[in-house]
């Protein structure tokens, strides 16, 4: 019984971290968790690519799961008031949400690159679909990403 209760608890304290990110500023948030997470996976990868470390799968696996769990919700990460929230840097454009179908495919792009690039069961393989997925981030940030502040 006392376990039931321990789970009823920790359900109704989660039960705010709803994925819809209605809330502009949590948006921005998880954009940049996501972004934050996809930066290290891809330093973890980079040893890899640039042959300094020979290739191994699980450590593709292993760097690619945090990217799938933090950028999961990726497509809810961009409410129309997450253009410009007070107190949170942002450096999106307004191509974002001016041309969605446009960036929709941008992002659709690098999901497949990425799906490509945890399939890579060899050292050719890996490095083909880590540069895809290095041109496809590149193309993105050119097009959606406004420069430093």
């Amino acid at each position: 019984m006392p376990h039931r209760f321990l789970w009823m608890f920790l359900a109704a304290s989660l039960s705010h971290l709803s994925p819809a990110y209605a809330d502009g500023g949590t948006a921005i948030i998880a954009r940049k968790a996501c972004m934050k997470a996809s930066n290290a996976a891809f330093n973890a990868l980079l040893p890899m690519f640039k042959s300094e470390k020979p290739f191994e799968q699980k450590t593709v696996s292993n760097a690619l799961s945090r990217i799938d769990l933090v950028c999961k919700d990726w497509k809810d990460f961009w409410p129309q008031d997450s253009q410009s929230v007070p107190g949170l840097e942002t450096r999106v454009l307004p191509a974002i949400w001016s041309d969605p179908q446009a960036y929709q495919k941008s992002t659709d792009a690098y999901f497949a690159a990425l799906k490509a690039l945890a399939y890579a069961k060899s050292d050719a393989a890996f490095k083909e679909s880590f540069e895809t997925v290095g041109k496809s981030c590149a193309s993105c940030h050119e097009t959606y990403r406004g420069p430093e502040n």
